[in-house]
Formats: C-alpha cells, sequence, structure tokens
C-alpha cells in the first residue's frame, strides 16, 4: 500500500497526526520517509511544507529526507512559488 501513495498522500499522513498529536504506529514513519525520497520528485510547496512542519512537530526528523526536500525545492524552484503559510512552516 505504501508503495502506491503519491506525495500528498504521505505529507498529509504526518500532518494528522502532527496535528491531532498522535504518535505514529511503529514502522510508520520510516516507511513514509522510504517512500517520499523514491517520489521526492513529484513533491509541490503544499507537500514539502506540510512534510516538514510534521517532522519538526513529531520530533521525527529523517535528515537524509530532509536534506532531499531542501535541495528539492531550490533546484525546482519551489521556493518561489510558497504561499506565506506555506513558507512561515518551514
Amino acid at each position: 500500500l505504501m508503495d502506491d501513495l503519491p506525495p500528498q498522500s504521505l505529507s498529509n499522513l504526518l500532518w494528522s497526526h502532527a496535528m491531532l498529536g498522535l504518535t505514529l504506529a511503529d514502522g510508520v514513519f520510516s516507511s513514509v520517509c522510504q517512500r517520499a525520497r523514491h517520489v521526492i520528485s513529484e513533491f509541490v510547496e503544499f507537500d514539502v511544507s506540510n512534510m516538514c512542519w510534521a517532522m519538526a512537530t513529531l520530533d521525527a526528523v529523517d535528515y537524509e529526507l530532509f536534506d532531499m526536500l531542501a535541495n528539492h525545492t531550490v533546484a525546482t524552484g519551489l521556493w518561489k512559488r510558497f504561499p506565506a503559510t506555506s513558507a512561515s512552516q518551514l
């Protein structure tokens, strides 16, 4: 199932847990991050900001993924299209 999730679903999964103050089940965070690394080129500004905010809020950062998100954001010019609310989550 995880292999089929697009970036928005991955970021929403982490975001919803963070928003509700829930703890992720064992292995879920690493599975989400692994999938995100495989579809990093498909992330849009909404996905990047929600994923970063959720990782920070959950205090569960995957540094490799965080670096990939930052590099993707700069390399693709996504940072130029971030609305203020999304940029503030970074």
